[in-house]
């Protein structure tokens, strides 16, 4: 039996080792398309590499690089589309953050503060990723169930009211991190990704046009019905547009 788990271990970490080794070699190939100035086939190189879920599991840098790229050409939808995704996974990094908000200043579209309640609360958050936030707020919890077990077996004065001020942190870390969560469930980010999309006023093509969004515009996506998908601007504004027109972060 312990010949067999060796065995096992033995296989599982050759194609572990496989696969990195793969995933490397692959990404570097890209990176050096993007060292020459061959834009076009590093990002042929980075798209194919995140189809392929066999190749590996994308990175900050994958994302990252692969938005640089798409930026040199000029197609700003998908280059900021990537930035967001790199953002998930480095939330504070400053090129990101930068990368970004050179974007929204050169985009047609405009860019403004979302006017939800729900998503200014979430914005709130942005400082942390979703995982960081979430083990933040298993950690409170923990910590706060302890020091209720040592409130109960030993009360004092001082005890409960450091008992009450973390209940009060407790709930405001669960509520802004289910916030997060609902949010990126049931209203994902998504950009614009066609040089221009008519936003319609129904799901279909016989509602007229009530405005167009150029390549690059943030918008939320409320819900998806067949080929259509309603969105929801960040100053309000609702409307239908083409899911082949945007692309979710």
């Amino acid at each position: 039996m312990r010949r067999l788990y060796a065995i096992l271990l033995l296989i599982t970490l050759i194609c572990t080792g496989l696969t990195a080794q793969g995933q490397t070699r692959y990404e570097d190939e890209a990176e050096e398309a993007y060292r020459q100035g061959d834009f076009i086939r590093a990002i042929e190189m980075y798209e194919t590499f995140l189809a392929d879920r066999n190749r590996g599991f994308p990175t900050y840098t994958t994302y990252f690089n692969l938005g640089q790229a798409y930026s040199q050409i000029g197609n700003f939808g998908r280059a900021l589309v990537n930035y967001h995704r790199a953002q998930y996974f480095a939330p504070r990094d400053a090129q990101i953050l930068e990368r970004i908000a050179t974007i929204r200043a050169i985009r047609p579209d405009l860019y403004v503060e979302e006017t939800g309640i729900l998503e200014q609360l979430a914005q709130v958050t942005t400082f942390f990723a979703t995982w960081e936030l979430t083990f933040l707020a298993i950690v409170v919890w923990s910590f706060m169930w302890g020091l209720a077990i040592l409130v109960w077996k030993n009360p004092t004065f001082i005890k409960r009211r450091l008992l009450m001020l973390v209940i009060l942190f407790t709930v405001l870390i669960t509520g802004l991190t289910l916030n997060r969560v609902y949010i990126e469930t049931y209203r994902p980010l998504a950009i614009v990704t066609q040089t221009q999309t008519d936003v319609l006023s129904g799901a279909g093509l016989d509602y007229f046009m009530m405005f167009r969004l150029s390549t690059g515009a943030e918008i939320r996506v409320m819900e998806i019905r067949g080929i259509w998908a309603k969105i929801r601007l960040f100053d309000g504004r609702e409307g239908w547009v083409r899911v082949n027109s945007i692309s979710q972060v």
